[in-house]
């Protein structure tokens, strides 16, 4: 599987980026450049999903495609998928269980779902059994104390929420290969015994640790994805911050506080100096803002004759490779402004 996402991640990617972009998406790096490069490849459904991809894992998957020959080394930082691996992807059967991820993921709210599920399923199996003394697999007190208030919620229909919970997540695995649906099922804790550690799932079922992070990862979210979408037994354990909008979720602490003054109606030399930063800085923030926050008016720091330019060589050359369509434009246009008329005309602007 992490084979499949890896290759569809490089192929989108293009040559444009290194391997490493792939692996700064996945694990969600929190920097102005990831934000746009996720939103320039369309890959924002991916950002952060992979938050413990360990980097010596990454540089494995990445020797094992190139020794399938689906990757090809073009320099010392590049790559390009071969035809091999364009083959791959179009035959792979995986393909459609990557649709559970969404533009609007936050891989901490599936965090804090996830360990509330599981902690929530092991204290209400336990006490079905009569048992009050168990080592709790969630450390957290804030995700205990929750937990505690759910209890005290169903503290008298235990059963019935365990069976409604067991028919909710049987429709739900159904739709998963069997040993997809069993790594998930082992990772649980209940009353019958602990769920498997990463290793021991990696050695049951011949698994690399990337891809059993990866088939958590998918089922963890299509079952928040669910609750979030209808009512489901599970949609109490949804934490407040689902209602975040992207700007709060994706957008970083630095670029949040150019934001702030962005609406407030600064001018960008007006934020360099407020904000004391370089230029290149600011204008990075401006990208950011303009990705996340699809009100943002780029004619405030575009004159419309240079939009109207940039907009008629995007269509000529019908690319979106920021360095081919700067090649084509005037050299006076900077390319602050083509990235910022780039992320416009992917949301249909028009002349």
């Amino acid at each position: 599987m992490i084979n499949y996402l890896l290759l569809y991640i490089l192929r989108k990617l293009d040559g444009d980026r290194s391997p490493a972009a792939a692996f700064h998406i996945l694990t969600g790096k929190k920097s102005s450049q990831i934000v746009q490069d996720t939103n320039l490849f369309n890959l924002e459904p991916f950002l952060n999903i992979l938050p413990n991809y360990e980097r010596l894992d990454f540089n494995h998957d990445i020797a094992f495609l190139v020794s399938k020959g689906y990757l090809e080394v073009l320099n010392e930082k590049m790559t390009r998928v071969t035809k091999e691996g364009i083959a791959y992807l179009d035959q792979h059967e995986m393909a459609r269980f990557f649709n559970v991820f969404t533009v609007s993921n936050s891989n901490k709210d599936r965090q804090i779902f996830t360990a509330r599920f599981y902690l929530t399923i092991q204290t209400f199996t336990y006490r079905v059994m009569q048992q009050k003394g168990f080592m709790p697999v969630e450390e957290d007190v804030t995700i205990q104390a929750f937990v505690k208030q759910i209890y005290k919620r169903y503290n008298h229909q235990l059963i019935d929420w365990l069976e409604d919970c067991y028919r909710f997540l049987r429709e739900v695995l159904e739709q998963y290969p069997d040993n997809m649906r069993h790594i998930y099922l082992d990772r649980l804790s209940t009353y019958s015994g602990s769920g498997a550690s990463l290793q021991q799932l990696k050695v049951q079922y011949n698994m690399t640790v990337s891809d059993i992070l990866l088939t958590l990862a998918m089922i963890e979210t299509h079952l928040m994805k669910l609750s979030i979408e209808n009512q489901t037994i599970l949609t109490e354990l949804l934490p407040r911050s689902v209602n975040q909008t992207a700007i709060e979720r994706f957008m970083t602490r630095s670029a949040i506080k150019t934001y702030q003054l962005v609406k407030k109606g600064c001018t960008l030399e007006e934020l360099v100096e407020m904000r004391q930063l370089k230029r290149g800085t600011i204008e990075d923030h401006l990208v950011e803002i303009c990705i996340l926050d699809p009100e943002f008016r780029i004619d405030s720091y575009v004159d419309p004759l240079t939009i109207k330019k940039v907009m008629r060589v995007i269509s000529e050359l019908n690319t979106h490779k920021l360095t081919l369509i700067k090649k084509a434009l005037p050299e006076d246009i900077p390319y602050f402004h083509v990235r910022l008329v780039l992320v416009k005309s992917k949301e249909g602007l028009t002349l």
